[in-house]
């Protein structure tokens, strides 16, 4: 751990290690600037979602719905790594403002199916020029090269952190699954 702390702190200036690390914690951590990113990122996405009246948290609901259509809810949940009680709640609210409606299944008359209504079918157009919006705005001044070698990177550290994650005892107490992608 101390050879990565080291690597980290790169070339700052070797003053007492008490202030090097000090320095490097509260002002150039990793987690600062991903929690920073991650903040803005969402705060941006709600602030243009928000004119579309749609939440943030539904886009990959909604997306998920459109790409493979008529799903049950628990294929949801799996799918998109969600607890039951999130899709619950996410759906109640995404039915109650007209972009999605339950179906019953046509081969087993006990089941419901989730199928995006003409406003869902809708959204899903703006909210792919919205998101291709953001997108844009975050990769502002970056080359080609540069996106795509910091997508590659971010990939990279979402394999590392799900493969600890999966590489830990599950928390029999806690519901919910962990998903790498």
């Amino acid at each position: 751990m101390a050879a990565f702390a080291q690597r980290m702190r790169g070339g700052l200036p070797q003053r007492g290690a008490r202030d090097v690390d000090r320095e490097w914690t509260m002002e150039n951590s990793f987690h600062r600037i991903v929690s920073q990113t991650m903040r803005l990122y969402f705060a941006r996405n709600y602030q243009v979602m928000e004119r579309l009246d749609v939440h943030p948290g539904q886009v990959p609901v909604l997306f998920e719905i459109h790409r493979k259509g008529g799903l049950y809810q628990k294929e949801l949940c799996d799918s998109l790594c969600l607890r039951a009680s999130t899709v619950t709640v996410m759906l109640q609210r995404m039915t109650k403002n007209g972009l999605v409606e339950r179906r019953q299944d046509e081969a087993d008359q006990r089941r419901t199916r989730i199928f995006l209504t003409e406003k869902g079918e809708a959204a899903i157009r703006d909210l792919r020029d919205a998101t291709q919006k953001v997108e844009e705005e975050c990769f502002e001044g970056f080359s080609m090269e540069e996106i795509l070698l910091l997508k590659r990177f971010a990939m990279q550290i979402r394999d590392n952190l799900a493969k600890r994650m999966n590489d830990m005892p599950v928390n029999p107490k806690r519901e919910g699954n962990l998903c790498s992608s």
